[in-house]
């Protein structure tokens, strides 16, 4: 599954559980690596309160979290960030 998918079905579940949420997202702030600037973050106040209130299982398959075969690495939270905002853009 590519980053540009893993986004999509974020996208997708944030417009079903929490609709108007990209009026609560600042794109340009985006830093996919801090639990308070990333997607969830931003919208929910912080990651870790965000995944276990939506009580999240895969995060990394809705484009929140690096999968755990990658792990934390700059590079691809910075290829994450740039494709949630490719995607905010284009829909």
């Amino acid at each position: 599954m590519t980053i540009r998918d893993r986004v999509r079905n974020g996208i997708k579940f944030l417009n079903k559980t929490r609709p108007g949420w990209r009026q609560e997202l600042n794109a340009q702030q985006l830093e996919m690596d801090s639990c308070t600037q990333c997607v969830l973050g931003q919208i929910y106040g912080n990651y870790r309160e965000a995944i276990e209130s939506l009580n999240l299982r895969r995060p990394t398959l809705l484009g929140f979290q690096a999968p755990q075969n990658i792990g934390y690495t700059q590079d691809f939270y910075e290829r994450l960030a740039t494709a949630w905002r490719n995607e905010l853009r284009t829909r």
